[in-house]
Parts: C-alpha cells; structure tokens; sequence
C-alpha cells in the first residue's frame, strides 16, 4: 500500500494499515508533518519505521499513476490476481540531481490535505 501525503490524517491512516498486516510506503512532498515540531516529526517518524515497519520517501512528486491491473469485484482469497495493481512513477530531488522511481502497490491512498472552498459564498458581504 502507498500512501501519498504525510500530514496527520495521512499518517494515523498508514500505521492503521500497518496494524491490520499491510506493507505501507509513505510519500511526502515535503516531509512529515512539515508544520510541526521538528523534534517531535522525527520522534514519530522513527516509531512509525521502527514498530510499525512503515517506509517513507520524503521530497518527492507522484508524476504518473497507471492501473496494471484491474482487481474483481469479488476477492478470492489468496488469489493475488483478483487484487489491483498500480504503478506510481515518482520523481525525487530537482534538476540534474533528479532521480525517477517507479513503485508498484495494490492500494493507493491520496491524503494530500484539504483547500477551503468558499470563493463563491460572498463572504465579504456577511
């Protein structure tokens, strides 16, 4: 499983994987927590790679998802094939120093954060 984001909701829903048996990859576009405490983000960031197993990429750009496969509606167990699978193309550092990875997972979960969508309700005039 990959998770793409690392704020909070992000994080509590990767270690819940985790708990429930699941190889989880996170990838921040920054860091962790990137407006929390630094001593703090590195204290969780330990604990989710060391007791829960949960790998991180940091700084990096999901540039392309591809469905592989698609999975059945019904899941046969231990039937690999009736899962999904997905390949996320993924671009760390910048210019020459750039480097392209690609990841293959069966669940892809996007938890980038969240934008106020209030441009249309006229709030200047309340």
């Amino acid at each position: 499983m990959v998770v793409y984001g690392a704020g909070v909701i992000a994080l509590e829903m990767a270690q819940a994987f985790a708990a429930f048996g699941s190889k989880v990859t996170i990838l921040a576009r920054s860091t962790l927590l990137s407006n929390g405490d630094v001593e703090a983000r590195e204290m969780v960031k330990s604990i989710l790679e060391e007791e829960d197993g949960i790998a991180f990429l940091e700084y990096v750009e999901v540039s392309e998802v591809t469905t592989l496969r698609e999975g059945l509606a019904t899941q046969i167990e231990g039937d690999v094939e009736s899962l999904p699978l997905v390949k996320l193309t993924v671009k760390s550092g910048k210019g020459e120093d750039s480097t392209t990875t690609e990841l293959e997972c069966e669940c892809l979960l996007v938890a980038t954060g969240r934008l106020p969508n209030v441009h249309n309700l006229n709030l200047e005039k309340a």
